[in-house]
């Protein structure tokens, strides 16, 4: 878990920090500590995914009965799963639904119980659960849904990121009922009430936040000058590198001036068509 290559995102700046592009293969990632993580998006992940997550060895034991009851009576289908079993699915097991997966996701459990602290395993949660589509880990989320850093992320946005985890496609914004997600979003501040990490008045204002999602595109700004500058990162450090490694590339464009000098020539050229 702490020693395997995890991919990044590589990312393309401009000479004062603008993001012209991200590169990556299959997973968009950016690494962080749990430091830069909110209270706020810790407590409502652990409200919807674990509330006993600081007090159990791994695996709870009550929870994967209610589940198993649930399931075997066809009412719905629940996982059961904590925290530790979740990133343990994730990053070393497949997603098949078979009992043989489950025993050693609970055996895996107890043991990086035993080996990392509470606070590491949840800020290795945090760096690689899947948040929809290419999105790997908050910080990555937070960028791909509402084009901000996850410590910049409100009350509102983290309860959102919190409750997609459980489906990413159902619960998207960008899916066939974008109105899905907010159910679950009041799911996870009516959790965070029950549990008293916040009050009645912060999760109904939080209710009431209306959420400006990112438009669902791979934005790239100066095309040409980013694919020379691909072209050079390739020739030096090499695809794998590139797609995996996690660059941060500043480079000598001033996006502004960019900006600038193309509407200046596009009203020329208007001008003169005129």
């Amino acid at each position: 878990l702490s020693i395997r290559h995890i991919p990044q995102t590589t990312k393309i700046y401009d000479r004062h920090g603008t993001l012209l592009y991200q590169i990556y293969a299959q997973q968009n990632r950016t690494l962080i500590t749990l430091k830069e993580v909110p209270l706020s998006m810790q407590n409502a992940t652990l409200a919807i995914e674990d509330k006993n997550f600081y007090s159990h060895p791994g695996f709870d034991l009550p929870a994967i009965m209610r589940a198993f009851i649930e399931n075997m009576s066809g009412r719905s289908f629940q996982g059961g799963s904590t925290i530790t079993q979740q990133l343990i699915k994730s990053s070393l097991l497949s997603p098949e639904q078979r009992i043989s997966r489950k025993i050693k996701e609970v055996v895996l459990a107890f043991w990086t119980e035993r080996l990392y602290t509470k606070k590491q395993i949840l800020e290795m949660y945090f760096n690689q659960i899947p948040y929809g589509g290419t999105a790997w880990g908050i910080e990555a989320a937070a960028e791909v849904y509402f084009g901000k850093p996850v410590r910049e992320l409100s009350l509102a946005e983290s309860a959102f990121l919190a409750g997609i985890t459980a489906a990413p496609t159902a619960y998207s914004p960008y899916g066939p009922d974008p109105s899905r997600w907010k159910n679950r979003q009041k799911d996870v501040l009516s959790r965070m009430v029950l549990l008293g990490f916040i009050s009645q008045q912060e999760a109904k204002k939080a209710e009431e936040e209306v959420l400006q999602f990112k438009p669902m595109q791979a934005a790239i700004k100066a095309p040409h000058f980013v694919e020379y500058v691909k072209d050079l990162l390739i020739e030096r450090y090499g695809l794998t590198m590139l797609e995996r490694g996690g660059l941060n590339v500043y480079t000598s464009l001033d996006m502004t001036l960019q900006d600038t000098a193309q509407k200046i020539v596009a009203d020329e050229v208007a001008k003169a068509a005129y």
